[in-house]
């Protein structure tokens, strides 16, 4: 099924998709546009105040003031919010494509075009894309938690699972930084009065980002949701998580290698 024997087995879900995460996003601003919802792109905010009865929250080029507010900043939180950006660790993330393939190399590498995630403690997880692709992603390398990094090693273990690819050339990196969380599960905090903040989706954002936007809808609407309000409790040595996320990364990827 996937036209490799790199694995000694795996298990099949057949209630699984995939999609394209830029086209749905648009898909998405474009059905909030449609609404009548105002999107201010390249506007990072860098306050949140309380002004009675609302929030305002500046911007470089402005500010927004609502009786609601919700923080969905996922990885990205910095300093907007700095208790809240403690009870996480931002991890690199990044993914590579190769140009488009023989014709022979797409019949022959995932020939049923499954979508793969790995279940190794670094996860591997990679899918043919519409124009013929091999499209596969992994964390990034070590201390790397910029946006855009080197992707050799990815690449690497791309063609060892397919050593086809040995000759390929490779088209396009791309990444950015996933929220992860002691116990791995996404959380909403009460940030104040009227105030709410849904994070931390471990990798899983596309499906996990929707699911919570219902989530914060639902409470500004006064209903009950089925997630708790968690209080935020911060990762106790938060400064020194880089370095933990080095060491993490190297011993799994040793254990992952050796005792599998």
């Amino acid at each position: 099924m996937l036209g490799t024997d790199y694995y000694a087995g795996g298990q099949l879900d057949l209630r699984g998709g995939k999609l394209h995460p830029l086209s749905y996003v648009c898909g998405l601003a474009r059905a909030a546009m449609e609404s009548g919802v105002a999107i201010h792109e390249h506007s990072e905010a860098t306050h949140v105040n309380r002004r009675k009865n609302d929030w305002v929250v500046t911007t470089d080029h402005g500010s927004v003031v609502s009786k609601y507010l919700i923080v969905a900043t996922n990885a990205y939180t910095g300093r907007l919010w700095p208790k809240l950006r403690k009870i996480l660790v931002p991890v690199s993330s990044f993914i590579t494509a190769t140009e488009t393939l023989p014709q022979d190399l797409i019949q022959e590498i995932l020939p049923g075009h499954t979508t793969v995630s790995e279940s190794r403690r670094i996860p591997v997880y990679f899918m043919m894309s519409g124009d013929g692709r091999l499209v596969i992603g992994s964390r990034g390398y070590l201390l790397n938690t910029a946006e855009s990094g080197d992707t050799g090693h990815i690449r690497k273990l791309a063609i060892a699972i397919f050593p086809q690819l040995a000759d390929i050339e490779w088209a396009f990196d791309w990444g950015g930084r996933v929220a992860i969380t002691i116990d791995r599960e996404p959380k909403i905090f009460k940030l104040g009065t009227n105030a709410y903040a849904g994070l931390a989706y471990n990798g899983r954002g596309v499906p996990m980002a929707t699911m919570m936007g219902r989530q914060l809808a639902d409470l500004i609407l006064g209903e009950d949701i089925p997630m708790p309000l968690n209080a935020i409790k911060p990762i106790p040595l938060h400064m020194f998580s880089p370095i933990g996320v080095s060491i993490h990364v190297i011993f799994s990827r040793i254990m992952d290698r050796f005792m599998d």
